[in-house]
């Protein structure tokens, strides 16, 4: 299953612009260095340490992770698919979203509110496999929970996640 993101507003209690500044740089580069980390935010090296710990045990920092070039690791097309779901039982739908959290096409497993009830993000090798394959794939397994399938191709990437406050 996908890990369960809960937004908990007590837990932001107690942060101010210095651990806003953190989260900033460390957004733009999470391998910085501790003391530069320090140095940028105008604190000691022990203050910034107790700092980052705070905001990791209050899981307002979640993990550190890299955004790798998919291109150039062999997955070239990022497709968007929007999913709206038929009347399938809880288990079910479960099922279905705990198989895409777990599958390595699936980069993003979205539920949303809207014309659509889930939002995926599938990275693909190739046009027949992301056409062919991959779609009656999942159409095969979860027929029963899929009414529609909505997708767009990634024509060229902006921007993306990095998270300003």
């Amino acid at each position: 299953m996908c890990p369960k993101l809960e937004i908990k507003s007590e837990k932001l209690r107690g942060i101010d612009d210095k651990d806003i500044k953190i989260i900033n740089l460390l957004v733009q580069n999470a391998r910085i260095k501790l003391t530069k980390l320090s140095k940028k935010i105008g604190l000691s090296i022990d203050s910034t340490r107790k700092r980052l710990k705070k905001l990791e045990d209050n899981e307002v920092i979640l993990r550190y992770t890299v955004q790798p070039a998919s291109e150039l690791l062999g997955w070239p097309l990022g497709i968007y698919v929007h999913i709206k779901y038929k009347n399938a039982s809880r288990k079910r739908l479960h099922e279905f979203i705990d198989y895409c959290c777990k599958s390595n096409e699936i980069v993003d497993v979205i539920s949303t509110i809207g014309a659509y009830d889930l939002f995926l993000v599938i990275l693909a090798k190739d046009m027949e496999y992301a056409a062919d394959d991959f779609k009656a794939e999942l159409r095969e397994k979860f027929g029963d929970v899929i009414a529609d399938w909505s997708e767009m191709m990634t024509a060229k990437l902006h921007k993306v996640e990095e998270y300003r406050f």
